[in-house]
């Protein structure tokens, strides 16, 4: 019986074969990152990584036990994509009077051939053939194949809107989502289970890169300590080019300030999928619609007045500085610093009176409707703007017969969750309204 032996195999690969063929000629040092329960350490002893001669040493698990193998390389073919190493050392040289590893890479188009060939001779005829180390490389090549085709990306962002409620939302009401982001969520269902529940299975329909596409994705892990819900991909446009897809967002709070992170984890089909960068831009978006939604808000209130319509729409349009004297309690001066009165884009300086403390206000006529009498304010300095990002008011009025209804409009963005919503402007604005009403009443 010959105490010599071949054992040949083939196993196909999506990653890239030069990258392949190229660790192991230059980078095996690097496999023990890829294959790290298989290959534990690799170092060079002799000569330079890549060439001819040189010594390397292996740490590796096989059979449940550590081992080591010291290895010459003893071939390398650039044009096969080839590297055979011989075996000089170590616990592979108990069983076997010689021993050769050879790999090398076949590219066909998109696809490589990985070939593991293993020659030796055994020291007597009990010694089994290395079936177990052929399976051993070949689940090395399968971890390295992976390693090519998975990723990570995490990204981070602060939001100035409540932490648990952000929370809240991506536990709870995701299907809420589609009216705080609608050009990049547009609908979202529950298809199994409940909400908020590990195991329900939701789908979601979405804008990503100019497309409509969907989502089905299963909640895999929900944790509240952490304010963290992570999302499994099981169906839909995203497994068209990812073998697997996951999708984690959580929130830690510290004091005033959020952080959201977003971590996304994939397995590419092929290694000419891209990293989803534009996903992980996508979740970012969403986040800071969903961030603005709860930042942004509108109050209008209406009162209705006696006195002449067309009059009190044209104080609000040529004459806001004539309502000092109308209500001085609330208003005690106004100044035009640019344009003139009347006209959009002209510049309005306003000293009054709020919460019993003196303000001022710098603010742009954006709009200007005749026909619906009205004229629209943005604020742009001020002591409003210490507390909201933006800050609009709009006032207009409505003539039924001899009835005329005015109504306010603010439109706001706060700086953070613990603004208030302006409910004392807008209580201050009626009462100017107020003021303005009686000032004409008595004149009449």
């Amino acid at each position: 019986m010959s105490l010599e032996g071949k054992l040949v195999s083939e196993i196909n690969i999506k990653s890239c074969g030069d990258v392949f063929h190229e660790i192991f000629r230059y980078r095996p040092h690097h496999i023990s990152s890829m294959s790290p329960d298989k290959i534990q350490n690799v170092d060079i002893h002799e000569g330079e990584w890549g060439t001819v001669g040189s010594v390397i040493f292996w740490n590796f698990i096989h059979d449940g036990k550590e081992k080591v193998a010291k290895e010459v390389i003893e071939e390398i073919d650039e044009e096969k994509k080839l590297v055979k190493f011989k075996v000089i050392g170590g616990d592979i040289l108990e069983a076997y009077k010689s021993f050769y590893l050879t790999v090398h890479v076949e590219t066909k188009g998109e696809d490589n051939l990985v070939t593991w060939i293993l020659e030796y001779e055994k020291l007597n005829p009990d010694v089994p053939d290395p079936h177990t180390l052929m399976e051993f490389c070949l689940n090395v090549t399968k971890d390295i194949e992976t390693h090519h085709l998975t990723g990570k990306l995490v990204s981070e962002i602060e939001i100035k809107s409540c932490g648990d409620v952000f929370h809240e939302i991506f536990r709870y009401r995701p299907h809420h989502i589609s009216s705080m982001s609608p050009s990049n969520i547009q609908n979202v269902d529950i298809h199994e289970g409940e909400w908020g529940t590990v195991g329900s299975v939701i789908f979601w329909n979405f804008t990503h890169d100019g497309k409509e596409k969907v989502a089905k994705e299963v909640i895999e892990e929900i944790d509240e300590e952490k304010k963290l819900v992570k999302f499994k991909v099981i169906g839909g446009d995203i497994l068209e080019a990812y073998k697997s897809f996951y999708l984690t967002v959580h929130v830690e709070t510290k004091g005033e300030d959020n952080l959201v992170t977003w971590i996304l984890e994939y397995e590419k089909l092929n290694p000419d999928v891209p990293d989803p960068h534009t996903l992980m831009e996508f979740c970012l978006n969403v986040t800071k619609d969903i961030e603005t939604h709860h930042l942004t808000g509108k109050l209008v209130s209406e009162i209705e007045i006696k006195s002449c319509g067309d009059v009190f729409h044209e104080i609000f349009r040529y004459r806001p500085h004539h309502i000092s004297s109308m209500s001085p309690n609330n208003i005690q001066n106004v100044d035009i610093h640019e344009g003139e009165w009347g006209t959009v884009g002209s510049v309005i300086f306003w000293n009054f009176t709020h919460d019993g403390k003196e303000k001022v206000a710098k603010e742009i006529i954006e709009a200007i409707d005749e026909e619906k009498k009205l004229v629209k304010f943005k604020v742009i300095g001020g002591d409003i703007l210490e507390a909201y990002n933006s800050f609009y008011l709009t006032v207009h009025v409505e003539t039924k017969g001899i009835n005329n209804l005015v109504t306010w409009i603010l439109e706001y963005e706060k700086k953070h969750k613990n603004v208030p919503d302006p409910h004392t402007l807008m209580e201050f604005c009626l009462n100017v309204t107020k003021d303005i009403e009686t000032h004409h009443i008595k004149d009449t």
